[in-house]
């Protein structure tokens, strides 16, 4: 018992002597990041981090911050007065050297020493290429109306990058501008598109970016697509000239690719043997009594296509002439020609009533001509009256029918009648045309029409 005591007083004792011989810090400090991201690229834009450091001891003291590696430490030294704590920015740059061997999450071993103590902490740091730190935003395509296009700049990590000048460089645009890229920021960048567009064919375009950032220039690019656009324009003119006419089709690819257009003409057959072109076929249709003729072609853009169709009847249209010429005059010579002609003019009467006389005037200017009848109608609300230069044959309320066995060559008939009506027709009255019929010299029935009349009652 007396044994397991003195064991005990033992242990306490070198407790205790173990507790007197550690010496309280005569500082601490604490650390917060704000920008824990550096470039892989050699661009001088340090990591920062808050720092607070407190001084516990009764007299003013300078405390060093450094390292080992190839880190430049920013300040490396901070004078706080005694029983006091001062909090600061500090800066970190690793070398070259270092970024290169710590790519991504990097520790950096550093001290804080002051005159009576040292303490050893631990930096972490990311090390990222500008590729993971700066990306662009474009559309996929833009359309050539488009007026502007809006490109979206991102700055993705926990670095102040500062002022970028970027400049932009395409055939659809181009442009240049200052713009300020804060730790996970977005900045939008609108451009008017290139007066060219609209010449430009469909497809992907290139899209450079140079970013200058201080002394260091990052580019990247990046593809863009300018849409299809499918417009044929066509116009169509005809000149016509002496029996003939040329029609020209014109097609003309205003879009931004290459398309297939065609032209198509119909013509007769007999309009075919008479038709020449510009441009040989590159195909022919026949449907029938229809000729199709077909052109193709791919247009560029910005291309036309013409082609000239002339027709020229000259030759057919002399021949047919000639032809109808020769029977026209063998057929007048034989041809009997009767003339006939309708004349009515207003009369007055006793008792004032509305009356008209017609005078039907014929002559045979042909061959003699027999079995010759003239025949005339009068409106119903008219009468006839009663008395004739040349008796009717036949005499109805509505019609008169005179009939002669036959009609002399240049012989010529003159024959009238009055009608009359009690009550006077308002506006016009439109009286029907004579017909006269006659066998001909090859016992052929013939007519022959006057003209028809139309009188104003007013």
């Amino acid at each position: 018992m007396k044994k397991k005591n003195c064991l005990l007083l033992f242990a306490l004792f070198v407790v205790l002597s173990f507790l007197t011989s550690v010496k309280a810090l005569s500082f601490d400090f604490e650390k917060k990041a704000i920008h824990n991201v550096v470039t892989l690229e050699n661009i001088t834009i340090p990591a920062s981090y808050e720092f607070t450091i407190t001084n516990k001891n009764d007299f003013d003291d300078t405390f060093r911050i450094y390292t080992l590696l190839a880190v430049t430490i920013t300040p490396s030294q901070v004078e706080i007065d005694a029983n006091s704590k001062k909090t600061f920015t500090l800066y970190v740059l690793p070398s070259e050297k270092v970024k290169e061997k710590c790519r991504g999450v990097c520790a950096i071993k550093y001290y804080i020493r002051n005159s009576e103590d040292v303490i050893t902490d631990i930096l972490r740091l990311e090390v990222l290429p500008l590729s993971s730190i700066i990306s662009v935003e474009l559309p996929e395509s833009v359309k050539r109306d488009d007026k502007t296009v809006s490109i979206v700049i991102k700055n993705e990590k926990n670095i102040d990058l500062g002022n970028v000048f970027v400049s932009i460089d395409s055939k659809l645009f181009k442009g240049s501008k200052q713009i300020s890229l804060k730790p996970r920021s977005s900045v939008t960048v609108i451009l008017e598109t290139s007066d060219e567009i609209g010449n430009l064919e469909s497809g992907t375009y290139n899209v450079s970016f140079d970013f200058l950032i201080g002394n260091y220039t990052y580019s990247v690019t990046k593809n863009i697509e300018l849409e299809r656009y499918t417009k044929i324009v066509t116009t169509e003119t005809k000149h016509f000239g002496f029996l003939g006419f040329t029609t020209t089709i014109t097609k003309t690819n205003v879009g931004n690719a290459p398309e297939k257009v065609r032209i198509e003409v119909k013509k007769t057959r007999f309009q075919n043997a008479f038709t020449g072109y510009s441009i040989a076929t590159s195909n022919i249709k026949v449907n029938g009594n229809v000729v199709v003729l077909v052109w193709e072609k791919t247009l560029k853009p910005g291309e036309s296509f013409t082609v000239d169709v002339k027709t020229n009847y000259s030759l057919p249209v002399i021949v047919l002439a000639t032809l109808i010429a020769g029977a026209t005059g063998i057929y007048i010579g034989k041809k009997p020609k009767m003339i006939v002609k309708k004349k009515v003019k207003k009369i007055k009467t006793k008792s004032d009533e509305f009356a008209l006389k017609t005078i039907i005037f014929i002559k045979n200017k042909g061959m003699e001509a027999r079995n010759v009848k003239c025949i005339d109608y009068i409106p119903k609300f008219m009468n006839i009256y009663e008395r004739f230069a040349v008796e009717p044959s036949v005499k109805e309320k509505n019609k008169l029918q005179w009939n002669f066995e036959k009609l002399e060559p240049n012989q010529t008939l003159l024959l009238s009648y009055i009608m009359y009506s009690k009550v006077k027709p308002v506006g016009s009255v439109e009286l029907p045309k004579a017909n006269v019929s006659f066998v001909d010299e090859k016992d052929k029935q013939r007519v022959v029409s006057s003209n028809k009349v139309l009188v104003l009652t007013s």
